[in-house]
Formats: structure tokens, C-alpha cells, sequence
């Protein structure tokens, strides 16, 4: 049966905010969407950092315990009966609050913090074999803007993924990847995008655009090296995509997918992309320290 969303606005239960707030009329603030097991998020710090950078650059003060608190109701309203007690995903936004004339916020904003969990909204079993036996992507017609700005931020203005995604609507694909105007890789509409070549894992340099993840930054700054892999991130484009040996797209909530084809180009699963996947599992079983709450 459905489970009903728990939605947590302000530290209270609540399902409704103002009309006037800048995150619904401008996209003004930042989101994270994070992996719930047995009531604990995985990998919060890396989480905790990337909104706190995300909203240090908006020029944006929240107060962490104020953050936390809503975590901790929501995980708490998540214990519910059954196999999937305490398993979901979790989503965490921060809007700039309501305010200011036009565009111009206020100089001293009051941000509303809004959490809201899906109980159980993953499928384990198509997970698994996504992750097993990879997925197929096309390359979207829709481009990202450059924007210095903004590049590695979560921003809650998606606009550009949500017209790249519905490209796929009426297809078999699983993914779309996005480039730039300039015809360089970014990432996937929902991940970050991995290519293996000459025994070097290569990814995106993201100065111009796109999400930095949490499951890239893991991968890049410990599952990686741990095994012995050199990385680097760099400008990539569709021809360093073809002529890779092993591709695959990542993120915090699903992990590691293969990706076996592109157009008519096809790859197998490779021993490097399974390699990680088992180092990010063995990362996630150890370091309970990376988890909410700790």
C-alpha cells in the first residue's frame, strides 16, 4: 500500500507554505535529497557540507541544530510497522524564505526549512539489477547553461532537468546525459557520470555547470584511490564518452549504475565499475560516523 509523504515544515508537521515564499516564485534555495536505512541517513556529512556550501554562496544563514531538528521528526514520524520500517528517501529544502521587492531579497532573511520523506519510495529489486546489469542512456537535446555562479550547486531551480527528462518520456532509455553549448559532458539529469579509460577514472569538471555529488565526491575522494585508481576530473565530451572502456552514472540514493549502451555504442559491466561498487558498499557498511543521526 501507498504511504502517505511525512512532510516536516519549520519543525512542525505541516503540508502548506506561503505563496509568497522565493523558493516557489524564484527556485531561491537549495535541496538535498538523501538515502534513509533503518531510520539513519547515509552519508549526511557529505549531505551537511554541500548544503551548507550551496547556501553560504546564496548568501543564506540557517542554523544546523534548526536543520537537524526537522531531520529528527521526520526520521522519528518514519518508524513505521512493517519490512520497510525506517527505509525511503529523504528530501531537504531551504527556500530563502518569503520577502523582499521583486527579485531584491531581504537583507536579513527568515529561510524556511522544509523536509519531506517518502517512505520506502525506492525499488529495491529494479535497483539491484540496474546495478547488476546496467542501464541504457541517450544524449538529451537539451543543453545546461554555463553559470560560474552557480556550477555544484543544488539549486531548487531544476528547470533544465526536468525538460532533459521529459526528452525520454516515451522511451526505453534509463537516463539522459547533459552537456553543454560547447558540447562538453556534464553529468546525467539525476547523476553524476563516470568513464574509465586507460585504467584512469575520469569525471566532469564541474566549474561550469551541474550538481557536484555526494556519491562523486565519495568516489573521488576515498573509494577511488582506496583502489588504487587514478582520478581526474576534467573536460570531457561525447568523443572521450565513445571511446571509453567502461562508463557509469552515480548517485547518493541508488549508487552505481553501469552504463551498457549510448545510441548503437555498447559496453559490458566492467571489473573497475564493479570493484567501486563493492568499495562504496564496504564504505557504507563501516562509517557509521558519515550518518544521521550520529
Amino acid at each position: 500500500m501507498k504511504q502517505t509523504p511525512i512532510i516536516i515544515i519549520n519543525g512542525k508537521p505541516n503540508d502548506s507554505i506561503s505563496a509568497l515564499d522565493r523558493g516557489l516564485a524564484y527556485g531561491d534555495g537549495v535541496f538535498e535529497t538523501m538515502l534513509v536505512d533503518n531510520e539513519r541517513i547515509a552519508l549526511w556529512q557529505y549531505h551537511c557540507d554541500r548544503l551548507v556550501s550551496g547556501l553560504s554562496r546564496l548568501g543564506m544563514d540557517v542554523d544546523i541544530l534548526r536543520l537537524e531538528n526537522n531531520l529528527r521528526i521526520a526520521l522519528q514520524r518514519s518508524n513505521s510497522k512493517g519490512s520497510d520500517r525506517g527505509k525511503g528517501v529523504l528530501k531537504l529544502m531551504v527556500t530563502r524564505g518569503s520577502g523582499g521587492h521583486g527579485y531584491s531579497p531581504l537583507i536579513k532573511p527568515k529561510p524556511n526549512i522544509i523536509t519531506i520523506y517518502y517512505p520506502s519510495i525506492f525499488q529495491k529489486e529494479k535497483d539491484e539489477m540496474k546495478s547488476s546489469q546496467g542501464i541504457s542512456v541517450h544524449c538529451c537535446q537539451q543543453t545546461l547553461p554555463v553559470s560560474l555562479s552557480t556550477a555544484g550547486l543544488k539549486l531548487l531551480n531544476q528547470l533544465h532537468y526536468v525538460l532533459a527528462c521529459q526528452e525520454r518520456l516515451d522511451s526505453n532509455v534509463d537516463e539522459g546525459l547533459l552537456f553543454t553549448d560547447a558540447g562538453y559532458l556534464i553529468e546525467a539529469t539525476a547523476r553524476n557520470i563516470f568513464i574509465i579509460k586507460d585504467g584512469e577514472l575520469l569525471t566532469p569538471l564541474l566549474n561550469q555547470c551541474g550538481v557536484a555529488g555526494v556519491m562523486q565526491r565519495l568516489l573521488v575522494e576515498v573509494v577511488a584511490p582506496e583502489a588504487a585508481l587514478v582520478v581526474r576530473q576534467l573536460l570531457l565530451t561525447k568523443e572521450d564518452l565513445f571511446n571509453a572502456e567502461e562508463v557509469f552514472l552515480s548517485n547518493s540514493v541508488t549508487g552505481i549504475w553501469p552504463v551498457i549502451s549510448c545510441g548503437n555504442k555498447q559496453w559490458a559491466v566492467g571489473s573497475v565499475t564493479q570493484k567501486l561498487q563493492y568499495g562504496v558498499y564496504e564504505f557504507l557498511k563501516q562509517n557509521t560516523h558519515f550518518q544521521y543521526p550520529y
